[in-house]
Formats: structure tokens, C-alpha cells, sequence
């Protein structure tokens, strides 16, 4: 039952984080999909600790 609640709050997020930033997939779609990859794992890399990787995925996002 964890599991189902783990999946309804992530899928949720994905939601509201996607609608938030559908005007910004209107202006560059492009950009949208690497903030849309890297927003969320840079988030998490930088949460466990990660520095490097987060470095790495914010220096793609910006390019």
C-alpha cells in the first residue's frame, strides 16, 4: 500500500510540475524537456550530496 501512496505523490508532482511550466514548453520546447529532465534530478543529487553531477546537469540545462 506505500508503494501505491510513493507513486500517487510522484505522479502528482510530475503534474503540477509540468503544468506549471506549460507556458515555458510553449516559448522552447527544447528547454522545456531539459528542465523537465534536469530540474528533478539536480534537485535529488543535490539533496544526497551529489555536487558534481548536480554541477554537470546545470551547466546541460543552461546550454
Amino acid at each position: 500500500m506505500e508503494i501505491v501512496f510513493i507513486i500517487l505523490a510522484i505522479l502528482i508532482y510530475l503534474v503540477i510540475f509540468i503544468w506549471g511550466y506549460s507556458y515555458d514548453y510553449k516559448k522552447n520546447p527544447k528547454g522545456f524537456i531539459k528542465t523537465i529532465i534536469g530540474m528533478p534530478i539536480a534537485m535529488i543529487l543535490s539533496y544526497l550530496g551529489i555536487s558534481d553531477f548536480d554541477k554537470k546537469i546545470k551547466e546541460w540545462t543552461e546550454k
